[in-house]
């Protein structure tokens, strides 16, 4: 659940930069200081559901449950290409939440179909749309309007090296010709690339020496060995996907 609390017009309060500074100095943030906003700066406050770990953090039973959890991100990213052109362009390990749950199923339903995809006890969810690109209908004729941020605008967004997700915004602006208009779904299936891989060689996992855990870490290395054929997380659902 999301509250939205309305937009005003102020300087941020001395209470909040004090507890930014806390979690900063505790967790860490990638974020700039609010501290740096002017006092004109407009603002909304969302408040919103607990809805986990982030999936750098999560300790999984097994490669089962990161299996199950790739599922349901690679089907979200795939509605969302359908419904609306949607790209993320930032899925980062950090932009992955996971909760635990006891619901059996998540139900995905892309092209008139419903897909019931295993959870297998975790439920993900995706955050931070602030790279993300979708287009949004206009007319009866179906014109769209394209909401994006255009990354151009930001060389050094492209400069840093030392984790494979710095290399994946080098392929999306390859793949795009820096042109951040487009709606280009290859870039889902990059950072589908990028978490698959992940989930093989940085996730930490309970139950390493199980036949289950070292089945499914196998069938995460032939879905990253595979997954970059794909033009889109549509395409790879529909054509790729065995749960």
């Amino acid at each position: 659940m999301t509250r939205t609390i309305p937009v005003g017009r102020s300087n941020y309060t001395s209470r909040l930069l004090d507890l930014w500074e806390l979690y900063d100095e505790c967790k860490g943030s990638e974020n700039d200081n609010p501290a740096i906003l002017p006092r004109d700066q407009q603002f909304i406050v969302l408040e919103l559901a607990n809805a986990g770990q982030d999936l750098e953090s999560y300790q999984f039973n097994s490669a089962e449950q990161a299996h199950a959890l790739f599922l349901q991100v690679a089907f979200g990213l795939a509605v969302g290409e359908e419904a609306f052109q949607f790209e993320h362009r930032d899925l980062h390990w950090g932009n992955v939440l996971i909760a635990p749950t006891e619901q059996k199923y998540a139900t995905f339903v892309l092209r008139g179909r419903s897909h019931r995809v295993p959870r297998c006890g975790v439920a993900a969810t995706i955050i931070d749309y602030s790279l993300s690109r979708l287009s949004l209908p206009l007319t009866a004729a179906g014109e769209r309007a394209a909401l994006y941020n255009d990354l151009a605008a930001d060389d050094t967004l492209f400069d840093a090296v030392g984790d494979y997700q710095f290399t994946v915004y080098r392929l999306m602006r390859d793949r795009l010709g820096n042109d951040w208009k487009n709606f280009e779904p290859y870039t889902n299936i990059l950072w589908l690339h990028y978490t698959v891989d992940k989930m093989i060689t940085a996730l930490r996992y309970k139950r390493t020496n199980t036949k289950i855990h070292k089945h499914y870490i196998s069938k995460l290395k032939a879905i990253k060995d595979r997954i970059l054929s794909y033009g889109s997380a549509v395409q790879f659902v529909l054509t790729d996907i065995e749960y």
